[in-house]
Formats: C-alpha cells, sequence, structure tokens
C-alpha cells in the first residue's frame, strides 16, 4: 500500500498490508516515519518542462 505523508517535500511510504494492520495506521492519525537513505527511490513527478508540453 501506498502511503502518502503530509509533509514537505511530500514523500510516500510503501508498506505492507499487514503493516499497515498490526501499525493500527487508519487516514488522519499522526505518525513518525524513519527510513534508511539506502531504501529511498526518488521518483520525478511529470510537469512542464523541455520533454513534456
Amino acid at each position: 500500500m501506498r502511503v502518502p505523508l503530509a509533509i514537505t517535500p511530500p514523500l510516500i511510504a510503501e508498506v505492507t498490508r499487514e503493516a499497515v494492520e498490526a501499525l493500527g495506521l487508519a487516514p488522519g492519525m499522526n505518525m513518525l516515519a524513519s527510513f534508511k537513505a539506502s531504501g529511498i527511490t526518488v521518483v520525478r513527478e511529470p510537469g512542464p518542462g523541455p520533454d513534456h508540453s
């Protein structure tokens, strides 16, 4: 499951359904996110620029 984090810059955490259930995650609840730099995947958001119109 993808869980968007309401922070700047925006981040999306990918977690298993089992983890969501085990952690009791629900929309709108506050949580603390931590991660290792080696676990980051950067995805470029499409937008205006030389490659997009």
